[in-house]
């Protein structure tokens, strides 16, 4: 849902808390703050005050930034994501990794995993939270090959390996899957993803609908699929999906000034 405008910030998306104590936000774009620098290049003297301004508001003391844009379909613990410090304003720790993984698991409270999307989406299941673009969710080039290219097929899969050894149930976990691009915009040639579907895996989710423009793809409707598939008590239907016409960034925006600006999604362990 499209939080109360919080003072000082861009406009936001907000989901939580939640029963376990978790809360994740969208936060637009705005003018002078480049979010790709979370992940590649330097964080600007700005952009490191105005991220030190969101994670100090929401109590956060330490922020790990995985190496999301590779869609590796990896959970990382956060010491394997401590390649790089980065000292923010008001002594907050930005851990930046230089390895590939989709997410990790918040283990106290007061600590964040932030993320910079175009219009992919974010699990939250327990602890865990996890970047989950397209290649996130579907090994692409395994299906090809016939060969699976990585351990995991999806990093759902790799979600519920996580939970599973740390001992939670995941028949009794809720699963949510945040802020993807809509699936209206989201459209592709229909003959590759009609290949994928004798797959299985959810991968008839994928498709929402086919029109003479090509196929949309709902990610958010595949990946809460395999959610299901893997026992967990995931939701119907993707949360706080990104407005067509809003002012968050995704890759294919009605508007084009705004395909290549990147939303600020902090996702905090409060409790």
């Amino acid at each position: 849902m499209l939080s109360e405008q919080r003072p000082g910030w861009s406009q936001t998306l907000e989901f939580g808390p939640t029963d376990n104590h978790m809360r994740a936000l969208c936060v637009a774009p705005e003018e002078g703050a480049d979010w790709r620098h979370i992940n590649n290049g330097d964080l600007t003297e700005y952009e490191k005050e105005r991220l030190g301004f969101y994670l100090k508001e929401l109590g956060v003391f330490r922020a790990y930034a995985p190496f999301a844009p590779a869609m590796s379909a990896r959970i990382a613990d956060p010491c394997a994501l401590q390649d790089e410090l980065i000292a923010l304003p008001g002594g907050i720790q930005l851990y930046r990794s230089h390895t590939e993984a989709d997410g990790l698991r918040l283990d106290e409270p007061g600590i964040a995993a932030i993320f910079a999307p175009g219009g992919c989406g974010v699990i939250l299941a327990e602890h865990v939270v996890a970047h989950a673009g397209r290649e996130s969710l579907i090994d692409r080039q395994g299906l090809c090959d016939g060969v699976p290219s990585r351990p995991h097929f999806s990093i759902v899969d790799a979600v519920a390996e996580r939970l599973r050894r740390a001992g939670v149930r995941i028949e009794d976990t809720p699963f949510h899957f945040l802020f993807p691009l809509p699936a209206s915009e989201f459209t592709h040639p229909a003959d590759e993803y009609r290949a994928y579907l004798r797959y299985g895996r959810g991968l008839g989710s994928l498709i929402a609908w086919e029109q003479e423009d090509g196929i949309h793809l709902d990610i958010g409707r595949l990946a809460l699929a395999q959610a299901r598939e893997e026992g967990f008590a995931a939701d119907r239907a993707p949360r706080c999906v990104l407005p067509v016409w809003g002012v968050h960034g995704y890759t294919r925006h009605p508007n084009e000034a705004l395909r290549t600006h990147r939303n600020l999604v902090i996702v905090v362990r409060e409790a």
